[in-house]
């Protein structure tokens, strides 16, 4: 009886610290979500704006030679740049920064002779294959403004330029949130309060319920360890720690395939879009 009222007592605090730790997983889930949509809205910012603004024929109104390989060279770095970043983001594409996976992007022509070298080194020197392909995208859209193959007026470049900050940002942000998600010490005690109600609960509710204290501590297993799993899938989104990725608690995460995907159909639709404008 006195085991009984003491977990008559703890499973009030359980109830509490447990539902309040999967509501602040799932306050994080969301912040990592829509940050990984700015992200994309940033990529379709900066490709509408220079396929609005690329040069175009006096004749016809066409764009020029040197414009759509403006864009296809700047389309290429964004996804180069996405992709890069999530491999540096997610543990189980970091192989694609290793020298194989980068011959890998160049069999792929994601990358030119002269990135593939670039990349080597940029990796030899641990300077981040992201900020590489970031700086070159900054310096390809400069250019490209410079040939005049991007007819833009300063308003626009620094429209484009506070794009690409703001994409820089977000980009930061994201390992940031991993590294400042849950303090471990606020996770160790939720996980043995969890452990301990559960483990008390067969002595506690045998006296009451005698034989029907076993589907009873089941459901109560099921439900309290499923808060806390399930807490513990939402601070991880992309799947880095492994105990996500094979067996029971094997996870759907992010899809990060899908949101690089996404954005590079973004610039191709944008320059599908400006290369049918009509003469006006």
């Amino acid at each position: 009886l006195l085991i009984g009222g003491w977990w008559t007592q703890l499973i009030y605090l359980c109830t509490f610290v447990a539902t309040f730790f999967l509501s602040e997983a799932f306050k994080f889930w969301k912040r990592f979500y829509w940050t990984t949509r700015g992200m994309q809205g940033r990529f379709n910012d900066i490709s509408l704006l220079l396929a609005s603004n690329a040069s175009r024929r006096e004749s016809d109104g066409k764009m020029t030679e040197g414009a759509l390989a403006a864009l296809d060279d700047i389309s290429r770095l964004q996804t180069l740049l996405h992709q890069l970043y999530w491999c540096s983001v997610v543990k189980r594409f970091q192989c694609l920064l290793e020298p194989e996976g980068i011959s890998y992007l160049l069999s792929r022509k994601l990358l030119n002779q002269n990135e593939y070298k670039a990349l080597i080194q940029v990796g030899e020197n641990n300077f981040g294959g992201h900020h590489a392909s970031m700086t070159w995208l900054v310096s390809r859209i400069a250019l490209a403004v410079k040939r005049g193959e991007i007819d833009a007026d300063q308003a626009v470049m620094t429209t484009i330029y506070d794009k690409i900050t703001n994409l820089r940002m977000l980009m930061a942000r994201l390992p940031d949130m991993y590294d400042g998600r849950m303090p471990l010490a606020y996770i160790h005690f939720v996980h043995l309060l969890v452990n301990v109600f559960v483990l008390v609960s067969p002595i506690a509710l045998f006296p009451l319920y005698y034989f029907w204290s076993i589907p009873v501590v089941g459901i109560v297993t099921v439900f309290y360890y499923g808060i806390f799993t399930l807490s513990m899938m939402f601070l991880d989104p992309v799947d880095n720690d492994k105990e996500h990725q094979m067996g029971s608690l094997e996870t759907v995460g992010f899809d990060v395939g899908v949101l690089i995907r996404e954005s590079t159909n973004g610039s191709i639709r944008f320059k599908g879009c400006a290369a049918s404008l009509p003469k006006y």
